[in-house]
């Protein structure tokens, strides 16, 4: 949650607010991989991508154990992140020019998108 901002008091708050933070996400992964990494393999890509993650949380989740690496939200993120850029797949948006001025707002691209932070988009 943003600095400042209340949690959500219905389920469609709640819903926008992970599908913004999914949004600034994907957006976010777009400016660093550009748009090649996806197109090489369009939709089957994405596919093997969003099942790398399930495969990692079916071992983690049914098997019960901790992540050694990042936690089992970001797997998560990830999926719903490869589910949206499937659709603008299919919808022919996917190609669409990444608005960069959001970027230039963030305080630290090294590490992504800081904590808390959701861009309007």
């Amino acid at each position: 949650m943003p600095a400042g901002e209340s949690e959500p008091k219905t389920w469609q708050e709640a819903a926008l607010t992970v599908a913004n933070e999914i949004a600034a996400l994907i957006s976010a992964k777009q400016h660093d991989y550009g748009k090649g990494n996806v197109l090489a393999f369009g939709e089957n890509g994405v596919i093997m991508r969003a099942n790398d993650k399930i495969e990692r949380l079916k071992n983690l989740v049914l098997r019960g154990i901790d992540p050694a690496t990042e936690p089992t939200e970001k797997s998560w993120e990830d999926i719903a992140g490869h589910a949206i850029i499937a659709l603008m797949l299919r919808r022919g948006w996917f190609t669409l020019e990444l608005d960069e001025s959001w970027w230039k707002e963030l305080p630290d691209q090294a590490e992504g998108l800081p904590d808390g932070f959701i861009p309007t988009i």
